[in-house]
């Protein structure tokens, strides 16, 4: 990873910002920083910043009904996190996969990837993460 101080700091407060806008339902400003701090952590060849990024800028996508795009980012997100090694995010990844697949239509791929993410997540042992996923499990049977 390359990267300086400045850029790592800078894409963090990116995060932060598309955070808050995402909070205040600022959908497409939320989105225009999630790709700007995707670029960002890119140049840095940060692979867990852009995984974050993308996971994130799926979710927003998914919110907006952007479901190709999203189904994109966040399988561009879960390889860069199998790549990684770092599969502690997978679980609410793969969550959102599930999410984006069901609404598309294609249930047995969202089934498949809400159990991969249930059963990362009982191995990772976050509870919380376990409940969220363990709901979308339930509801697409």
């Amino acid at each position: 990873m390359r990267s300086s101080g400045g850029e790592l700091g800078g894409a963090r407060r990116g995060l932060g910002g598309a955070r808050l806008a995402y909070s205040a339902a600022d959908l497409p400003k939320a989105e225009a920083v999630y790709r700007d701090v995707r670029q960002t952590c890119a140049a840095m060849d940060h692979l867990l910043g852009i995984a974050t990024a993308e996971t994130n800028l799926g979710n927003v996508l998914y919110d907006q009904g952007k479901l190709d795009e999203a189904v994109l980012a966040l399988r561009s997100s879960e390889k860069l996190q199998r790549r990684s090694g770092r599969l502690e995010n997978l679980p609410e990844t793969l969550r959102l996969v599930a999410l984006a697949l069901h609404a598309r239509g294609e249930g047995a791929a969202a089934r498949a990837a809400a159990q991969e993410g249930l059963g990362l997540a009982e191995r990772v042992g976050n509870s919380a993460t376990i409940a969220a996923v363990r709901e979308v499990v339930g509801r697409l049977g």
